[in-house]
């Protein structure tokens, strides 16, 4: 994969979602579950390597530990999630008036 151009990468990803969006909401739903099985096993992977963690090198970055972080970041993760749910969403929607 090294030598493999990124315009490859590129029109692959690409492709997949234009297929995604052509089958519609539910295919994006399906999909999202699958990355979300992904993502959890890679985290609970990396979760048991934990033990082979050396914390002090990221002392610099982390002085008061990972709760400042864990704060500061919560509000704009929570809007971000939103923003990208209603972006997901808004296409679906019904924007015809009823007239009355």
């Amino acid at each position: 994969m090294d030598e493999t151009p990124s315009v490859i990468f590129s029109i692959t990803i690409l492709f997949v979602s234009a297929l995604a969006v052509r089958g519609g909401i539910e295919v994006i739903a399906r999909s999202a579950v699958i990355c979300t099985t992904l993502f959890m096993s890679t985290a609970l992977s990396l979760l048991l390597l934990i033990k082979d963690l050396e914390i002090g090198y990221m002392l610099p970055f982390l002085e008061n530990g990972w709760l400042p972080v864990l704060r500061g970041s919560f509000i704009h993760q929570a809007w971000f999630s939103e923003f990208f749910l209603v972006a997901f969403l808004y296409p679906f929607m019904n924007h015809s008036k009823k007239k009355g």
